[in-house]
């Protein structure tokens, strides 16, 4: 698998990692921290340049924490709720409430952190944009913070040298599994709830039509 991902096109290494990064910070469980490693091992001896891969992380983290942001904002405190009820992994509501009040005391340190926590860069978009905090701040801390942590992940694979070539295969694999299992999960999330709907739309026409009938 090492020598195939090293014939991947630059341009989809690039485009892979920014949309990894840009789902994680929009609250959609994607594995931003391995594509990150990832791309950063394919800059030892690989076609991936660390500038470009630097510049990708950044493009990704603006793109989906200006949405995240924005859904924070239009949606308020009731989807944080929402987000922390249903999902199943590290953010519960106990969880998402300090954070929340971390935040709102912290302000942009804890924005700049974020990166480095695949718990913050999941959920600090929208609870920042809950806070009713401005988003260009918000938006060149992320980019600042998103740079440095994208940098340190390189700068800590070139020291490791050829030993970090062996982990492509085993990230990728691992990285491309959280994948599927995420889009999967969020489809059979899509499906049951269609079906739900569905369930709840026949009962209460059941209901309207026995009301109607005409007692004998």
């Amino acid at each position: 698998m090492e020598q195939w991902l090293l014939t991947l096109p630059t341009a989809l290494v690039y485009a892979s990692l920014a949309l990894t990064i840009a789902l994680q910070y929009v609250c959609l469980p994607a594995p931003g921290g391995i594509a990150m490693t990832t791309a950063a091992l394919m800059t030892v001896d690989g076609p991936v340049h660390p500038v470009p891969a630097v510049l990708s992380a950044t493009a990704g983290a603006l793109a989906g924490g200006s949405a995240g942001h924005r859904l924070g904002c239009r949606a308020g405190r009731p989807f944080l709720q929402r987000l922390a009820e249903r999902e199943r992994g590290p953010i519960t509501p106990s969880r998402m409430a300090w954070l929340e009040a971390i935040t709102e005391r912290r302000g942009l340190w804890v924005v700049a952190a974020a990166p480095f926590s695949a718990m913050l860069r999941n959920t600090i978009a929208p609870v920042y944009g809950t806070l009713g905090a401005k988003r260009l701040p918000f938006l060149v801390v992320t980019a600042v913070g998103v740079a440095a942590w994208a940098t340190t992940n390189i700068i800590v694979v070139h020291m490791l040298g050829e030993a970090a070539g062996k982990w492509i295969s085993v990230l990728t694999a691992l990285g491309l599994s959280s994948l599927l299992v995420a889009v999967l999960a969020t489809g059979t999330r899509a499906a049951t709830r269609r079906l739900r709907v569905q369930a709840l739309g026949q009962r209460r026409r059941q209901a309207c039509t026995g009301r109607d009938k005409p007692a004998l």
